[in-house]
């Protein structure tokens, strides 16, 4: 994005959804936390950040105009 950031992710306790933040110490965004729910299964980890406000998304899911973003990101073998 031309840009470069950099933050830590800390874990919350184990709840369902599970929950992190994503605490940005570097970057345009500096001094945000988006909270975020997850999920990992297997090689596939799903994520939904709030890009703003204070409330963590309730479902992995995104809408446009929601305020949430939602990513999938899955692991590949190296060759």
């Amino acid at each position: 994005m031309g840009e470069e950031y950099g933050g830590t992710l800390e874990l919350e306790p184990p709840t369902i959804p599970r929950r992190l933040n994503i605490v940005v110490d570097v970057g345009p965004e500096k001094g945000n936390v988006n909270l975020c729910i997850y999920e990992i299964a297997q090689d596939v980890w799903k994520i939904c950040i709030a890009t703003t406000g204070s409330v963590p998304p309730a479902t992995l899911a995104s809408t446009p105009g929601s305020g949430f973003a939602m990513e999938v990101l899955q692991r590949v073998a190296m060759t």
